[in-house]
């Protein structure tokens, strides 16, 4: 019902509104569900990150095979302007994209078992590191080191692009998944909490209380 750019302007915003409610509400609960088998016009948002003065948008939507023969899953980022939300880079097409976290001066985003660091400025992926899990938790950077959780294994993972590899696994000694993550430039801290639901339409269990390491 708005017109011209307006309306444009308005689906971005609220695009970008839904990224930010599923960040918050998806935690570590992994990748969004696949698109179903009619294709989706309308990409869904996955997350939102603020770097190099833009606002990036990361969503799945869903395209035929090449030969037609059903529906693939398609990733994509893409940097819009913080006021009139157009885009004004990308988009990127990614393997996935469920994880966002602005770097100093680059945009790390994973998914689907892999990390890709991208520059703000030229949205272009600089470096890539693979041996992830095929599923990815939040994600928080700082010096050029990322640290992300593996929701299935429940693992903490390092990852460092310049040296071009994932450090071992850490777990705790706990049955709380791990959830969130956040870095002060001297320490990481993680926030267990939990048990999670263990699918829908499954009576909650019992929560254990929150511990922050």
């Amino acid at each position: 019902g708005y017109p011209g750019g307006l309306g444009r302007a308005v689906s971005r915003a609220r695009a970008v509104a839904a990224a930010l409610a599923t960040t918050a509400l998806a935690g570590a609960a992994g990748p969004p569900p696949s698109a179903g088998s009619g294709g989706s016009p309308d990409p869904d948002p996955t997350g939102v990150a603020i770097s190099g003065g833009r606002v990036w948008l990361a969503s799945i939507g869903s395209a035929p095979t090449p030969g037609g023969g059903g529906i693939m899953p398609v990733h994509r980022l893409e940097g819009l302007d913080p006021v009139a939300l157009e885009p004004t880079a990308g988009p990127l097409a990614l393997p996935a994209a469920w994880a966002l976290a602005p770097g100093p001066r680059r945009l790390w985003v994973a998914g689907r078992g892999r990390l890709e660091v991208v520059d703000p400025a030229s949205a272009r992926v600089v470096a890539r590191v693979s041996g992830l899990d095929a599923a990815v938790g939040p994600l928080a950077v700082d010096d050029g080191v990322g640290w992300l959780i593996e929701p299935r294994t429940n693992r903490l993972r390092r990852v460092d692009p310049a040296r071009g590899g994932v450090a071992p696994g850490w777990t705790r000694p706990s049955r709380l998944p791990m959830v969130a993550l956040a870095l002060d430039g001297r320490r990481l801290w993680v926030l267990s909490l939990g048990p999670r639901l263990p699918r829908p339409g499954v009576s909650p269990m019992p929560r254990g209380r929150g511990v922050l390491y």
